[in-house]
């Protein structure tokens, strides 16, 4: 809940940013859950990518934050939508965004 109002109020977001942003005393949020929200939620159409993340090569510092935020036609409501196996499900629509994660091994029934 924290993570999506705070994605909803910032006009543009990295990981530290969020993670400072939807923080609290009672309830600090990890730039590693904000990273694996992201993530998710970008990879289902939510968020667009300002700046792509970029990882550093091996052995050289420099890896470049990345930079993102929400589609306006995403922003449906207060209630924050929920990650599931690879999709994500918006309570205020009612609706599945993106499609699900193939099986390990390739066989799809």
């Amino acid at each position: 809940e924290q993570l999506w109002t705070a994605i909803r109020a910032l006009p543009a977001f990295g990981v530290a940013e969020l993670a400072f942003a939807a923080s609290t005393e009672e309830h600090p949020v990890k730039p590693r859950t904000a990273e694996r929200y992201i993530r998710d939620l970008a990879a289902a159409g939510v968020l667009i990518v300002l700046t792509p993340y970029r990882k550093g090569a091996k052995g050289r510092p420099g890896a470049r934050a990345g930079k993102w935020r929400l589609k306006p036609s995403r922003n449906s409501g207060p209630k924050p939508l929920k990650a599931s196996k690879g999709r994500i499900f918006d309570p205020n629509t009612g609706q599945w965004l993106g499609a699900p994660k193939p099986k390990a091994g390739g066989d799809e029934e």
